[in-house]
């Protein structure tokens, strides 16, 4: 007798085989409903041990300056090594120019949840004081060495009404989704207390965007991001939407 029928008749076993193939049958959306739930329950300890450590660097550079990296074409490794030894904030693939720069961020944020996904060991060889990775609370959290994780919140007036998205003064809480993960960043520095914020390498252009009326541009003249190496092996979603329109 296989396993499977084993348990299906078993008069022990059958019960929890029962259930188990029940709720495997759920229609998605219940089945998603339960799934969302699991995840946001598990979830909730790891943003309250990260709350903690950050609440340890609430106004820690009160007055200070930071620069946060963008991935756009502007960046040059050698503007990076110009600010070496400045505090930085960076983010996503930008480890792909650290064989040509001294360069190091101080903060490490990755909050797109597909690349994370499909970068999650390379993102796990990132050295930085802080790797934060912000996610909407209902996600299965990755697997990321030395990672803290904090809530991600959609901001209904930007989602909704097409307004300037929310700004978090306590990212313990969360940080507001703003389509790019450099709005991410300026929360943290914010709450950081970093007074001058400087951007270096944000671009506003992409080679291929959605425009307001859903129909999809290309230019081959556009260059996405710092590196032709920078989307190997990667598939990235269509930027843009009209009003809404996303940094590098």
């Amino acid at each position: 007798m296989s396993l499977k029928n084993f348990l299906k008749n078993n008069s022990v076993t059958s019960p929890f085989y029962n259930f188990a193939r029940d709720v495997k049958n759920l229609p998605r959306e219940i089945h998603s409903s339960i799934q969302r739930k699991y995840y946001k329950s598990v979830n909730q300890k790891y943003f309250e041990s990260s709350a903690e450590i950050l609440k340890q660097y609430k106004n820690r550079y009160a007055g200070e300056r930071c620069f946060i990296i963008g991935n756009g074409p502007s960046l040059k490794a050698e503007d990076l090594d110009k600010i070496k030894n400045e505090i930085s904030f960076a983010s996503n693939r930008i480890y792909v120019i650290f064989d040509k720069t001294e360069w190091r961020p101080k903060f490490y944020v990755c909050q797109d949840y597909r690349m994370i996904l499909l970068s999650a060991s390379e993102i796990s060889k990132v050295e930085a004081e802080l790797k934060i990775i912000p996610i909407f609370e209902f996600c299965k959290r990755p697997e990321i060495h030395n990672a803290i994780f904090t809530r991600m919140q959609n901001s209904e007036k930007f989602i909704k009404r097409h307004e300037l998205p929310d700004f978090s003064d306590d990212i313990t809480n969360c940080t507001y989704e703003g389509m790019t993960v450099t709005y991410a960043n300026i929360q943290i520095a914010v709450y950081m207390g970093f007074k001058e914020i400087y951007l270096l390498g944000v671009d506003h252009s992409y080679s291929i965007s959605r425009n307001i009326d859903g129909t999809i541009t290309k230019n081959d003249n556009v260059q996405d991001y710092f590196s032709k190496d920078y989307k190997e092996g990667q598939q990235f979603s269509v930027k843009g939407g009209g009003v809404k329109s996303s940094a590098n």
